[in-house]
Formats: C-alpha cells, sequence, structure tokens
C-alpha cells in the first residue's frame, strides 16, 4: 500500500528530515523499524508548467481548445 505525505524538512543538530504521521503510517500497516522506499520531489507553485512542465508556451486553454477544433483530434 503506498500512502503520500507532504512533510516540511527540519533540521536536527547535523542532519535533516521529516515526521511522518503515526496515524496515517498505521493506516498503511507501517511500524516503527519497517523499511520503506521514499521519493522525495519539492512541492512547486502549483503551476500547470511545475505540474507537468509540457507546453512551454503556457498558451491559454481557450486558445489550444481553439486550435484542436481546428485541426481536429488526429492532426
Amino acid at each position: 500500500m503506498a500512502i503520500e505525505i507532504k512533510a516540511k524538512i527540519r533540521e536536527w543538530g547535523g542532519s535533516w528530515g521529516i515526521v511522518l504521521s503515526k496515524e496515517k503510517l498505521q493506516k498503511a500497516h507501517l511500524q516503527p523499524g519497517d523499511e520503506v522506499d521514499a521519493l522525495i520531489r519539492p512541492v512547486k507553485g502549483g503551476t500547470v508548467k511545475d505540474l507537468w512542465g509540457l507546453d512551454t508556451q503556457l498558451r491559454p486553454a481557450a486558445e489550444l481548445l481553439k486550435e484542436v477544433d481546428e485541426e481536429g483530434w488526429d492532426a
């Protein structure tokens, strides 16, 4: 079972770490001492470019839809 947790990096002495919610970890049947794989990625500002990064021109949706209407889906 995979879970997603947002956490802030905190400093402990000469190390950095994150605190994970006990409630969420228990729902995933995890216990202290269990090994897990973790994917750490920074949270971005939430723009379409940050989330997808596909359209480098970031054209308005209306413009993109008009283009699809004119050219069709199979163009």
